[in-house]
């Protein structure tokens, strides 16, 4: 996992721009983190009306889960609009939607808090075609999470973080966060799901 591979990933960022109430989910992590041996002990705060489905293709018959190719959090309309990779372009998205799946191109420095990507983050994405690039980070109990925000070349908003699930191999979860299109968005509300998803998750005891 090495500078080629992360800006891999920048490019595939900008390349994916093409295509209510909150409160703290009441159901165990691994519902959210379903198909990983060892999910964070994270409770996400999501809207209420959100439902995990899983995005991967090879699981529709057996409804199982696999985090290699994901998670879809979002609203029960749109979940199963993406669920089992139905759609694959988030640009179609009715409501705001999470794509949260492990990353192979981002890792956890083993023993540590810090990231691959971490080092000249905002300089690095801002070169790679990125606007606005504002990075932060945060700690969910014993779990490291690195944030970015920014704006594609066709204007369209990127929300992402990585959470740190000290992993001996370094594994780390990509959060994608995306919204409507359109101009109208993001809304604040939209924002504010995003903010608070970061500020108020905790990592459980």
């Amino acid at each position: 996992m090495n500078y080629t591979m992360n800006i891999r990933f920048i490019l595939w960022l900008i390349a994916l721009g093409a295509l209510s109430g909150v409160s703290r989910a009441a159901d165990a992590p691994s519902v959210w983190f379903a198909g990983m041996l060892h999910p964070p002990k994270v409770t996400p705060v999501l809207p209420t009306n959100f439902i995990a489905v899983s995005a991967s293709p090879s699981t529709k018959e057996t409804k199982e889960f696999d985090m290699t190719d994901g998670v879809i959090w979002s609203a029960e309309r749109t979940a199963r609009q993406f669920e089992f990779g139905a759609d694959r372009k988030f640009s179609n998205a009715k409501d705001p939607v999470f794509y949260v799946v492990l990353s192979a191109e981002v890792a956890q420095e083993p023993g540590g808090d810090a990231f691959t990507n971490e080092k000249n983050i905002v300089a690095n994405y801002s070169a790679a075609g990125l606007k606005k690039v504002k990075s932060g980070k945060t700690k969910w109990g014993s779990y490291p999470v690195l944030s970015l925000t920014g704006e594609r070349p066709d204007g369209s908003p990127v929300f992402v973080a990585w959470i740190g699930i000290n992993s001996p191999d370094g594994w780390t979860v990509l959060v994608d966060y995306r919204v409507p299109r359109g101009e109208a968005h993001p809304t604040n509300e939209e924002r504010k799901t995003w903010e608070r998803f970061l500020s108020q998750t905790k990592g459980e005891k």
